[in-house]
């Protein structure tokens, strides 16, 4: 009984700071969401106020993209190999998008075409909720690490996001017809392209003690590459 007890109390202190982190995160992540749909002018954080132009949100943009895609592929791996690196993970990813969601005001503003600001806020709002939910299931390793369950949910988020990051790049790309920037477009496909492949490739080795694998990634890499070809041809 003794033992028992102790053993809740050691889940107890595990679980609270856990809690309290991933709590903290998506605080910040559902706040970033919130922001993008305030790009009037005058707002608050009002990015417009730089005078910069749409090609630096852009390229801003894209980076932060990028860089979101490359760090669920991370989480991915230190899901398996380190969950004690997850947390800090988290945290990269959370001001990643809230650098990406500031920028996307200042895009939205600089933009003449209501279509496209429209394309760009719902896509990167997409991201961020598909974003809170890979924080979630990387909270929950930290917690149950050896739990394959816990694990595909991770392989799920991550690849969830993988194809919210090309559908923003799809947005940008869009927007980036007739700007100079198409050449660093390019360039920031191809690499997403590689790292959405990369993502996929361990996500898969991650979760082989799952049911009707090959059959889920198969349809999830469809829609990935599917969206990444539109991204190329567009460019």
């Amino acid at each position: 009984m003794k033992n028992s007890i102790q053993e809740v109390r050691v889940t107890i202190d595990k679980l609270g700071p856990s809690i309290g982190e991933v709590s903290s995160i998506v605080s910040c992540l559902t706040e970033a969401i919130i922001q993008v749909d305030d790009y009037r002018p005058g707002s608050r954080n009002d990015n417009d106020s730089s005078g910069e132009g749409i090609s630096s949100y852009q390229s801003r943009m894209m980076t932060s993209t990028r860089e979101i895609a490359r760090t669920a592929q991370e989480i991915v791996i230190k899901s398996s190999s380190n969950p004690t690196e997850l947390g800090n993970l988290a945290s990269h990813i959370s001001s990643t998008y809230t650098s990406l969601a500031g920028d996307s005001r200042g895009a939205i503003q600089n933009t003449e075409s209501t279509e496209l600001a429209d394309r760009i806020k719902s896509s990167v709002q997409d991201l961020g909720q598909v974003t809170i939910e890979l924080v979630k299931a990387a909270g929950s390793v930290q917690l149950s690490p050896n739990d394959s369950f816990v694990l595909r949910d991770v392989s799920d988020s991550a690849r969830h996001v993988g194809e919210k990051c090309a559908n923003v790049l799809s947005s940008l790309n869009a927007l980036a017809r007739g700007f100079h920037v198409l050449t660093e477009a390019t360039n920031t496909v191809s690499g997403i392209l590689g790292d959405l492949d990369t993502t996929i490739m361990f996500a898969t080795a991650g979760s082989l003690n799952a049911e009707n694998d090959e059959e889920i990634f198969a349809s999830h890499r469809e829609n990935i590459l599917k969206t990444a070809k539109a991204l190329v041809e567009d460019t």
